[in-house]
């Protein structure tokens, strides 16, 4: 940011000069235009002295000559003065000014989802920066009131929903387990189609919480060994569609953040691919540090995607063919969850194509020195009601 504002306040010094120049130009060709008249139009001769006439008209010429020159060499001088003098206080005068919006522009970029509470209250003149500053705190407080709305929704929703469906759940199971009604296609049928929509419904709110983790929610998180945990889960699953999987777990990888979340993000790229793999398939998960960010990936084969294909794979109900063919049981909401739940943390979550098929997810996020102060809970499965 700071490099874009240099450069305008150099394009602006620089266009200042230009101008300065043209207008030095024109000065010295009018004034050269003008002493040169001037002296011709002084050279006069009496008749008396026309004898000397030629010696008199060469020397009167060549003082005015010697004088034109000088005049003209002062007067560039103190054009070139002015050029510069003019250049360096239009760029200073630019970077006083642009320093300004260079602070809008910082105290913009650090606010988040988090933080839309946050106004940049600028001081200074009512200007027009002060209205642009002003204009964006207006900005800020609509969607600081847009948050507030959706999270107020989510609970609602919670409360209002999840209890009548978890009752029609439990009514239903009671039903099926009854002997004469226990092979009734119908009641299966509206068991799991309750299941499903309750499922739906809690990956919806989890979907939903878009704002960074406040630090009181923060703690120290082996991602080495919740990713060991959350691959114990999904081991028999990689077994049970033979699907061949490498694991490559190092021993020190460590971020900071929501135990039960991350290991809910894990879980939903564990379970991506043992779900999307062909059976006979390859999957790699890799944990590792690189440089400063703690880095979760993993590769499985499958279907062929392009680039953009791969990259809308995070977009609700979004399952690539499987969205538009309906072959796949799941909603298309794990990799959101995934996405929404790092973004949550501060990382990058990633979705590349597989030049072969398939795709390379990744995780990344900011890593953190093992034994960090603080207690992590300790790992534990997800429940299968949040299994998407």
């Amino acid at each position: 940011m700071t490099i874009q504002h240099r450069s305008l306040a150099t394009r602006i010094a620089v266009s200042s000069a230009a101008i300065l120049t043209a207008i030095s130009g024109l000065v010295l060709v009018a004034e050269w235009i003008v002493l040169t008249s001037v002296a011709t139009s002084s050279v006069t001769v009496d008749q008396p002295d026309a004898e000397a006439a030629p010696e008199v008209v060469e020397a009167v010429y060549q003082l005015t000559s010697g004088t034109i020159i000088t005049t003209m060499l002062v007067t560039a001088v103190a054009l070139l003065a002015i050029i510069a003098t003019g250049t360096i206080v239009s760029y200073r005068a630019a970077r006083i000014s642009l320093r300004r919006v260079a602070d809008i522009s910082a105290h913009t970029r650090r606010i988040t989802a988090s933080t839309l509470d946050e106004r940049l209250d600028l001081d200074g003149p009512h200007d027009e920066i002060k209205d642009l500053a002003d204009t964006i705190d207006d900005t800020l407080g609509q969607l600081d009131d847009a948050f507030s709305q959706q999270e107020r929704f989510a609970a609602n929703a919670s409360h209002e929903l999840r209890t009548p469906l978890a009752v029609l759940r439990t009514s239903l199971e009671s039903l099926s387990a009854r002997d004469d009604l226990h092979e009734d296609d119908d009641l299966q049928r509206s068991v799991r189609s309750t299941r499903r929509v309750q499922a739906i419904l809690d990956s919806l709110l989890v979907l939903a919480q878009t704002k960074l983790l406040p630090p009181e929610r923060r703690f120290p998180v082996d991602l080495s060994t919740t990713v060991g945990v959350a691959f114990e889960d999904h081991a028999h699953a990689f077994v049970e569609r033979d699907i061949h999987t490498v694991v490559d777990i190092d021993g020190d990888v460590n971020t900071s953040g929501d135990q039960t979340l991350l290991l809910q993000a894990v879980h939903n790229l564990l379970h991506n691919a043992a779900r999307y793999t062909p059976p006979g398939g390859n999957a790699h998960v890799i944990v590792t540090n690189d440089e400063h960010s703690a880095l979760v990936t993993v590769t499985n084969d499958g279907d062929v995607f392009t680039s953009a294909e791969a990259s809308r794979l995070t977009e609700p109900f979004n399952r690539g063919t499987d969205s538009r063919l309906n072959r796949s049981p799941g909603h298309g909401l794990g990799l959101s969850i995934v996405n929404s739940i790092v973004r949550q943390h501060g990382g990058t979550f990633t979705i590349t194509a597989n030049a072969n098929g398939g795709i390379t997810a990744a995780i990344r996020l900011p890593a953190t020195e093992s034994g960090a102060r603080g207690e992590s809970p300790t790992p534990t499965s997800p429940q299968a009601s949040t299994r998407t």
